[in-house]
């Protein structure tokens, strides 16, 4: 479902337009955190726009990206525990960059450019591959799949040091 395209739009689509459509698939769904549309003519011209707000807490505030496009900005060898709604019950190490760099369209059909690091680097590349058919599972380090019942028990409390050492491929280690 993520990768079908879900509207076209062309040239003609005005803002407003473009603004309307996107809040009438935000009322239907209940929310959305990517909106996957794929214009005719493969998108408009790039022009840098603000990064998207933060909420009151300090985090990324919510936004929409469509079409979005990423470029690790870093190699991916911050690795951490993920899981996804997608496989509910279980995490696994998963290896990411810890820098990217994203450019998409907003709500209004406007470019913009988002600098990402840390988690908010880590989360834009997870969502971002639900858009590419890829789920954490592709990615991570199969010995360290396990239930959260077991992460809790067995790794939440151990240093990362400790868990690189524990599950790191023998491939990657020097």
């Amino acid at each position: 479902m993520a990768s079908r395209v879900l509207w076209e739009i062309d040239n003609e689509t005005s803002g407003r337009d473009f603004e309307r459509l996107c809040i009438d698939l935000l009322h239907r769904n209940g929310y959305l955190d990517i909106l996957p549309i794929e214009p005719q003519d493969g998108g408009r011209d790039a022009q840098e726009t603000p990064r998207p707000g933060r909420s009151s807490e300090g985090h990324p505030a919510f936004h929409v990206l469509i079409n979005p496009e990423i470029e690790l900005l870093s190699s991916p060898d911050t690795t951490f525990f993920e899981g996804c709604l997608s496989l509910p019950g279980f995490v696994a190490l998963v290896p990411r960059a810890r820098k990217v760099l994203v450019k998409a369209l907003n709500e209004h059909a406007e470019p913009v450019h988002i600098d990402a690091d840390g988690w908010y680097a880590r989360i834009l590349q997870h969502e971002i591959d639900h858009l590419r058919g890829t789920l954490y599972i592709d990615r991570m380090w199969s010995r360290s799949f396990c239930s959260l019942e077991n992460y809790t028990r067995h790794w939440k409390s151990k240093p990362a040091n400790k868990l690189l050492q524990e599950f790191e491929p023998p491939c990657n280690r020097d």
